[in-house]
């Protein structure tokens, strides 16, 4: 289960981060000291530090902000409210967050900037 979503999530990532070439516009990157957060435990280490990585290299090559973030509790708000208040308070701006949400097994896209054009 852990290397599949470990898979997912590296092919979700290089997928848009591949997509946003084509994009023109502003350019703001967050300076953010986590890429990846892993609160409902559902990475390894390693996978975590990976994902981290490859988080870091393509917001910095396509000057996005890209972050992963798992919970498994959403202390008593709606998903998509979680995720804006987790990618405003990181102070992201542009580009997207993915969201995996155990405790109501959703998964979210939250898209911010140029990220609306190709998410």
């Amino acid at each position: 289960m852990r290397n599949k979503l470990h898979k997912l999530l590296v092919v979700m990532v290089f997928a848009f981060a591949v997509a946003s070439v084509s994009l023109t516009g502003m350019k703001v990157q967050a300076e953010a000291s986590q890429y990846v957060e892993d609160k409902a435990d559902l990475l390894t280490d390693e996978e975590e530090e990976d994902l981290s990585n490859m988080c870091v290299e393509y917001s910095a090559l396509y000057d996005l902000d890209i972050a992963i973030v798992t919970s498994d509790d959403m202390e008593d708000r709606y998903f998509k409210d979680y995720a804006k208040n987790y990618y405003l308070e990181s102070g992201y701006t542009n580009g997207f967050l993915l969201l995996i949400d155990m405790e109501d097994r959703k998964v979210y896209i939250l898209s911010a900037g140029t990220g609306h054009d190709w998410v």
